[in-house]
């Protein structure tokens, strides 16, 4: 966790745990997806092979296609 947290810095770093009963790390709130993808690659570049994008609405998570689609939504309202 302390690792994590050097990589989390400023951003904020939450535990929490999925449907599946699984501990899920979540770093970050991002303003694109493309700087959160950039994020994961990092990850990834330090050991955490199994880091991805995620959109959380809660603590639910849901398909990042739909939380672009619910962004590109409330963009053109």
């Amino acid at each position: 966790v302390e690792k994590l947290e050097l990589l989390a810095g400023t951003r904020g770093l939450a535990m929490i745990k999925n449907n599946d009963g699984e501990t899920v790390f979540l770093i970050g709130n991002f303003i694109t997806f493309e700087s959160a993808d950039e994020y994961v690659s990092l990850l990834i570049r330090n050991g955490y092979s199994t880091a991805r994008v995620a959109a959380y609405v809660g603590m639910h998570e849901i398909p990042v296609e739909a939380a672009k689609e619910l962004l590109n939504r409330l963009q053109d309202d």
